[in-house]
């Protein structure tokens, strides 16, 4: 053959990429573009090409040897592994040790390296050289896993070609492309294989066929066909990784990942992720449960959510119950409507309903209650200083416990002091409105400054008489006055002293 393909040298593996069903790719199309000397130059015309991918395993192998010293001197090798497919005795080098000189010879038996003599014993070294033993001839085995024509075998040329243009020594071919003739179609399984090679035949129509070397190794190009059709994960996955489980006895729409969820289950439009999560469910539908062992006793319950480790695992058919948080509404069984944020959240509610816990754990199963906070002492809520509303409903107190409520319609007791000012100088208004009001001071007569005499700026008397209720107010200078008391109807009045 006269022929003399010196390299193909490689300008781009796989620079596009086009699948044949971008959907459920199963085949795909790779465009390959390289490069073909022919006898030192690059060819130009009609080349018939033939393409095979194969992994190889190069049979022979390396003999090694060491070297052995006498003072300063190589006096011997010793052949420690004799290799294999040597068809001539190799070069043996000696190197290193600290001198120089020392040469051998090697001798090879049915393909193996199995002497080496010291021809030079060399001096000056103080420490023993390296034996190099050169390696035999490549032996390469192939193993095919697709050809253009699907002929070929152990990495044997195929049998058909397909002719492609060269223009100056480039040449691009769309390998996997059924509508070229001699071209089968390529599997995206193939890249599932590690290691493979792409094999290429060439034929400038002088001179024959002969394949090109080096083999190409392929690059990580086409291996992304791989993660985009994610040919990994076709069929059906065990549980522990992904799973549609439960839509099998009657329930549709549920989701679960990892091991969670219920396969049995009837429900529907049910998603669990994390472990043990909706384990229990049996009819339930329309729950949300996110973590480990959140809504892990559901077996009938509805329209829950729980989000958080623990988050809602004891309930079995309460509806409507939102937990957010670690452990969060953990205890309530049968209660709904229940709303717990925060770790630990509504963990004292067992049966309660309509409750809304926030940072706290709630109270003695109790329902229709609202409690924010546990250790916290101040509490801010803006948009209420300031404003005013419509509404007749009474002054709002708050008690000992902390419980809020609005006044009774009968009045408000006050049982402590109260102070109007907190200097000599202050003056303040007490005013009691209402067309028919009326003041009342039980018990100590009330004491002004130091108990004997007082600044007052407006006094309202009022007294009561058989025959009806009337009132007149008298101005008094805002000036020192003395004060008694006289009782009069049962009320108390101040009056004027001279």
């Amino acid at each position: 053959m006269n022929q003399k393909i010196l390299a193909l040298k490689v300008a781009a593996l796989c620079s596009l990429l086009t699948l044949a069903n971008p959907s459920f790719a199963q085949t795909m199309v790779v465009t390959y573009q390289g490069r073909v000397l022919d006898n030192g130059t690059n060819f130009t015309g009609t080349g018939q090409f033939k393409f095979a991918l194969v992994t190889s395993t190069n049979i022979s192998s390396q003999a090694t040897a060491i070297a052995n010293l006498t003072g300063n001197f190589v006096t011997s090798c010793t052949v420690i592994f004799g290799g294999n497919g040597y068809v001539a005795p190799p070069t043996v080098t000696i190197s290193g040790g600290g001198g120089s000189g020392a040469t051998a010879t090697a001798t090879v038996t049915g393909g193996a390296v199995t002497a080496i003599s010291v021809n030079s014993t060399g001096s000056g070294y103080t420490s023993p050289p390296t034996v190099t033993i050169a390696p035999p001839p490549d032996n390469i085995s192939f193993d095919t896993y697709w050809s253009n024509d699907g002929t070929s075998i152990n990495g044997s040329e195929p049998t058909g070609a397909v002719s492609a243009g060269v223009s100056n020594g480039l040449f691009t071919v769309a390998l996997g492309d059924t509508k070229v003739a001699n071209m089968t179609a390529l599997s995206a399984t193939l890249f599932g294989k590690p290691d493979l090679q792409l094999r290429i035949w060439f034929n400038d129509g002088v001179h024959g066929s002969a394949a090109l070397s080096p083999v190409q190794n392929l690059t990580p190009a086409p291996y992304a066909i791989q993660a985009l059709n994610a040919s990994n994960l076709l069929g059906t996955l065990p549980a522990a990784l992904l799973t549609s489980i439960g839509n099998t006895n009657g329930g549709s729409g549920n989701f679960f990942v990892g091991p969670s969820g219920n396969s049995a289950t009837s429900g529907s439009k049910d998603t669990a992720i994390g472990q043990s999560a909706l384990q229990s469910n049996t009819n339930g539908s329309d729950n949300t449960a996110n973590g480990a062992n959140t809504l892990f006793g559901n077996t009938s319950g509805n329209n829950n959510t729980a989000n958080g480790a623990y988050a809602l695992s004891g309930n079995t058919s309460g509806n409507n119950n939102t937990a957010i948080g670690y452990n969060a509404l953990p205890s309530n069984s049968t209660g709904s409507g229940n709303i717990a944020i925060g770790a630990n959240a509504g963990n004292a509610i067992f049966t309660g309903s309509n409750n809304i816990d926030i940072g706290n754990s709630g109270f003695g199963d109790e329902s229709n209650t609202i409690r924010i906070g546990t250790t916290q002492t101040k509490a801010v809520m803006v948009g209420i200083y300031g404003g005013t509303i419509a509404s007749s409903s009474g002054l709002v107190c708050v008690n000992p416990s902390g419980l809020l409520g609005t006044v009774p319609s009968g009045g408000a007791t006050l049982a402590g002091d109260l102070q109007i000012g907190t200097g000599a100088g202050d003056y303040r208004h007490l005013t009691l409105g209402g067309g028919n009001s009326s003041g009342f001071l039980y018990g100590s007569f009330p004491k002004f400054g130091d108990g004997r005499r007082c600044h007052i700026a407006h006094l309202r008397r009022i007294w009561r008489n058989n025959t009806g209720c009337r009132r007149s107010q008298q101005r008094a200078d805002d000036r020192s006055i003395g004060c008694d008391r006289r009782r009069r109807d049962g009320l108390w009045h101040v009056q004027q002293q001279q």
